[in-house]
């Protein structure tokens, strides 16, 4: 389903977005790779789910800096993966909005002495917050299920 021609529109996920990690091949994961799973962009994201899901057992973040940067290095293995698999350019800077803003809710919620100005929305997306857009999203690819069906099965993960 990832070779759909329908997109969430530019204006959706942010004007000021980042684009997509440079060549394919540059970047992959650090935590782990597998190719288990419902559809091949859940494989792409399992090790930043897999974070994800950890944030909230850790007693603190002692490097902040390093901890984003090595969340800033998964979430560009998961584009690079992604990508390898096919998926199109706005396929994945959905699901990368959707990831950025789970994780940062992670952290804000779970780690409250841990600084987050420089978050992962605003890093990829130039913003400091995904409340509204986080919700449109989701609705949109819900709109076009039949585009976006491997990202919407993602969303039971995140």
């Amino acid at each position: 389903m990832h070779d759909s021609t329908t997109d969430i529109s530019l204006d959706l996920l942010g004007a000021h977005r980042e684009p997509i990690t440079g060549p394919i091949g540059d970047y992959k994961s650090h935590a782990f790779t597998t190719s288990i799973a419902i559809n091949p962009l859940i494989a792409a994201a399992m090790p930043l789910l897999a974070l994800a899901s950890e944030i909230e057992q850790l007693e603190s973040i002692t490097n902040h800096q390093q901890f984003l940067e090595s969340l800033i290095h998964e979430v560009k293995a998961f584009e690079n993966s992604a990508s390898q698999n096919g998926y199109r350019s706005q396929q994945i800077l959905a699901a990368r909005y959707i990831l950025c803003a789970v994780i940062d809710e992670k952290v804000t919620t779970y780690q409250r002495n841990t600084p987050w100005n420089n978050n992962l929305l605003q890093t990829f997306q130039h913003e400091a917050w995904g409340g509204e857009r986080f919700f449109i999203i989701i609705e949109r690819a819900y709109e076009e299920a039949n585009s976006y069906i491997d990202y919407l099965n993602s969303r039971i993960y995140a």
